[in-house]
């Protein structure tokens, strides 16, 4: 019994460390005008990616099953990142329908981007590339993980989910972030692994990127 209460409080206190630092940094580059520019966006992501890996290199034990390949399925990616690329498609359609007939803004994150040397370059990494990778093995890897430990899979998931979507800190957002995160949740557990969550992410977001550049 002992052993089972120290093993909760660890994986809360890694639970509570991580989304805790997440939560603080990112209320503080998105709340404050000075750290809204690229530099910082880009400096936030891989510094809370590299804590994400800092924790599952001290709980390489209990993580490394999530980082292995042996039994990936190219097939099963395909058919994974094709759903995400269909879904990503739906998913902007309407918001950009409720933007437009609701807010009644058109709303593009390209224009971050546009005054730097290589906009979509720039805008590849950091709406595509960094978050496929860093936010899979933070909250699917390390902080669905501890939900695990802490509860049953069905509400590890949806917690998970919706602290994926409190941290984009984004209403309109929120709607289609929470069903996002639930599916990355039940496929990471499902499959044993991040990867195929990683390949997921990354192209919905590249569809999303596709979508406002060419669409």
């Amino acid at each position: 019994m002992e052993q089972d209460i120290q093993s909760m409080n660890k994986w809360l206190i890694v639970l509570s460390a991580l989304y805790g630092t997440d939560l603080v940094v990112c209320t503080i580059v998105y709340r404050t005008p000075y750290f809204r520019t690229l530099f910082w966006s880009v400096t936030t992501e891989l510094f809370l990616g590299v804590l994400a890996l800092l924790m599952v290199a001290v709980l390489y034990k209990d993580m490394r099953p999530l980082f292995s390949w042996k039994d990936f399925s190219v097939l099963k990616a395909a058919v994974y990142s094709g759903a995400a690329v269909l879904l990503a498609i739906a998913v902007n359609v309407i918001v950009q329908w409720v933007n437009y007939r609701i807010f009644h803004q058109d709303v593009h994150f390209y224009q971050s981007f546009i005054y730097l040397k290589y906009p979509k370059l720039a805008m590849i990494l950091r709406i595509v590339l960094l978050p496929a990778l860093f936010e899979e093995i933070a909250y699917r890897g390390v902080i669905l993980e501890s939900l695990l430990r802490l509860a049953d899979r069905r509400r590890a998931i949806m917690i998970g989910a919706f602290l994926f979507a409190i941290i984009h800190m984004s209403f309109i957002s929120f709607f289609w972030l929470v069903p996002f995160a639930i599916w990355l949740g039940n496929v990471r557990t499902r499959e044993g692994t991040i990867w195929y969550g990683v390949f997921i992410h990354l192209f919905f977001n590249l569809t999303a990127c596709a979508f406002e550049l060419w669409g």
